[in-house]
Formats: C-alpha cells, structure tokens, sequence
C-alpha cells in the first residue's frame, strides 16, 4: 500500500474540532456572541470561525475533481450495469474507462500520466463512491444466461412432472470439480453484493465427482469421472 508523503510547507488539515461544534459556535455569534468567545468555547480557530461567519473561503478544500459529480456518476453506473451483465470491470478497465472519456473529450490533465488515472484516484474514486474490490465467480455464458423466470418456470414444470410419484423413487445428483483453477480476478463492484459473477469461455480440466441420492435419505456410492482414456488397464 502506498503511502502518502506530504509536500513540505504544505497545509495539514486535519483538525481538533467536528463540523457539528463549528455549526453550534456559528449560531452562538448568529445569536450575538462574539466570534472570540465562541471560538474558545468550542476550540476552534478564530481565523476559522470569522471565515465561517463571514462566509468566506467556503469552498472545498482540496484538489479539484477531474471528473464533474454528474461525469463520475455515470461511470458508476456504467460499473455497476457491467456487473449486472457478467461482464464486470477490475480497476485497470475503470482507468482506462476514464482515460477514454478525457481522450475524445480533448482533455490533457498533467495530474494523470498520458491521460491514464493512478491508483490513488481510482481508491480515491471507489471510496467516494461506495465501491470495493471483489474476487469474482467465473461461470459459463450458458449458465450466465439462466434468470429468476427461468428457474420458477422449471419449478413449476418439476412440481407437476413429480406429483403422485412415491419419495423413494425420487432421486437427485449432483457434481463438484476438483480443477486447475482458471484464476479469479479482482473487479470493482458495489459494497454489499454477496456474489458477482464474470463470464468467462474457458475452463481447465478437471476430475467430477458425482454424488446422488433419494428423497427418502438413500445414497448412492460415490462416482469419480477423469477427463481420460484407458484409466483401469484390464488384464487377461
């Protein structure tokens, strides 16, 4: 992780008072307290305080943004409409999402090498925006493609195919891979989203492992399938 050096001579802003105290001492002197009294009252600077009251030097401090409230949005939402496609973006793809933006916008900004933003605006950019960095899920197209419609329609479909059939002749089975793993990446998403998926139209090999079993609690042994020919050798 990288660490910021401050540039000598620079301003530290960092402060021993909330804004909460600085809005309480503005109604003192708004109620006809002197900015003096109220300044130390509530620990706060008296050269803050009067610029405050006077409203001046109101602006943010800080750097400007590159990028307006209403630009940066967008990309947000063009993020968060990737990921719901399956196709989500990691950090580098959102840097160069915004270096394309400022390239057919005719922007050169000396902040960014070659147009291209850093890894400090992007954290920057995800923290202001309430966004993290998740390791996805890499699933088939095909599977990709199944939504909440299709699997109530298969329900349905189930419900009536297995009606009046006894428990015992019920069986379910199901398959877990033991693989080479293609590798997760690392995309940007919204906080709070328990999985997100990447599509992805290559897979390793890998032996299944098949397991069924009966609605009434009867299990099957175990079946292995290698991606292979010729695994027993039969002797004569």
């Amino acid at each position: 992780m990288r660490t910021y050096k401050r540039k000598p001579g620079s301003r530290a802003y960092v402060t021993n008072y909330s804004a909460d105290q600085l809005d309480r001492a503005v109604r003192r002197v708004a109620r006809g307290e002197s900015i003096l009294t109220a300044s130390r009252k509530h620990n706060i600077p008296y050269g803050t305080l009067y610029n405050r009251v006077h409203h001046l030097h109101i602006k943010k401090v800080g750097t400007p943004f590159r990028l307006t409230s209403e630009t940066e949005q967008l990309v947000v939402n063009a993020v968060q409409k990737l990921g719901q496609w399956k196709v989500p973006l990691d950090g580098l793809d959102v840097r160069f999402l915004v270096k394309s933006y400022l390239d057919k916008q005719g922007v050169a900004d000396n902040r960014f090498k070659n147009n291209l933003p850093g890894i400090d605006w992007l954290k920057s950019f995800m923290k202001r925006h309430c966004l993290t960095a998740r390791l996805a899920d890499n699933v088939k197209p095909s599977w990709a493609e199944i939504n909440a419609v299709t699997v109530g329609s298969y329900f349905d479909e189930l419900e009536c195919t297995l009606e009046g059939v006894d428990a015992s002749n019920i069986y379910n089975y199901d398959d877990t891979n033991v693989s080479d793993n293609p590798g997760s990446k690392h995309i940007i998403c919204h906080r709070g989203l328990k999985r997100i998926e990447r599509k992805i139209d290559h897979s390793k090999s890998c032996i299944s492992l098949m397991f069924c079993g009966s609605a009434t609690g009867v299990y099957l042994p175990p079946m292995v399938v290698y991606k292979a020919q010729n695994v027993y050798t039969v002797s004569e």
